[in-house]
């Protein structure tokens, strides 16, 4: 079956392409931008749910916010009688599991909650954004600052209304940087059916380009497949 994956909190599906290139077999995939107007993980599950409609039993992966927005559309979908396939959550943290952030976030938190990349001031953390080969005048900075401020407001405040039934697996990169094993037992219990967590040696913020992410989730297809097979 094909899949759609969600990109993470900035939203836009290239970051994945590297991922979809790598996974085994010759399986579609299809990545999902975020419905730039939506302003709660809500919000942008039903978008998501509207872009999967007509589509018979997907499978659905997210990464890190998109693994949060992939577990809302699927749990709408099967509460609107939808069957899924399965999901694959690939990193992904709860709203109650996010470091504290201030509403005033600065260049410097984006720097490190989007890149891993820690910055002890605005002019080093200018600086790093010209070695990402990126603009750093002011209105460039707050454009790339105010929508994840956003959308990390709308992860924080999000809390899932239930368990899904399809199929949940997880994976899971070590050693730090993502989700934590108390995070990953709190998704176990909005599995209501079968939950498999698949090991990564990976750093949250490099797991996309690692071709070891892609060959774990190509196993995590095959044990969802097997599973309704």
């Amino acid at each position: 079956a094909a899949l759609r994956i969600l990109s993470g909190i900035s939203g836009e599906s290239g970051v994945l392409q590297t991922l979809a290139d790598n996974i085994p077999g010759d399986r579609p995939v299809m990545g999902f931008d975020f419905e730039p107007t939506a302003s709660t993980v809500e919000q942008m599950a039903e978008a998501s749910r509207a872009a999967l409609s007509g589509t018979e039993a997907p499978l659905l992966s997210g990464w890190s916010l998109g693994g949060v927005v992939a577990h809302a559309a699927v749990r709408g979908s099967e509460q609107a009688g939808q069957a899924v396939a399965g999901l694959v959550l690939i990193d992904s943290v709860l709203g109650a599991d996010l470091p504290g952030l201030a509403a005033d976030a600065t260049l410097a938190d984006w720097l490190m909650d989007m890149h891993g990349k820690p910055a002890r001031d605005e002019a080093e953390a200018r600086a790093i954004l010209r070695d990402l080969g990126m603009r750093t005048e002011a209105a460039a900075i707050e454009d790339l600052v105010a929508p994840w401020r956003a959308r990390r407001a709308a992860h924080a405040a999000y809390r899932p209304s239930g368990p899904v039934q399809c199929p949940v697996a997880f994976l899971q990169a070590r050693p730090g940087g993502g989700a934590s094993d108390a995070a990953v037992a709190r998704w176990r219990h909005l599995a209501g059916g079968r939950f498999r967590v698949f090991p990564l040696v990976a750093d949250h913020f490099a797991l996309l380009d690692d071709p070891a992410t892609a060959t774990a989730l190509g196993e995590a297809l095959v044990w969802i497949e097997e599973a309704d097979a």
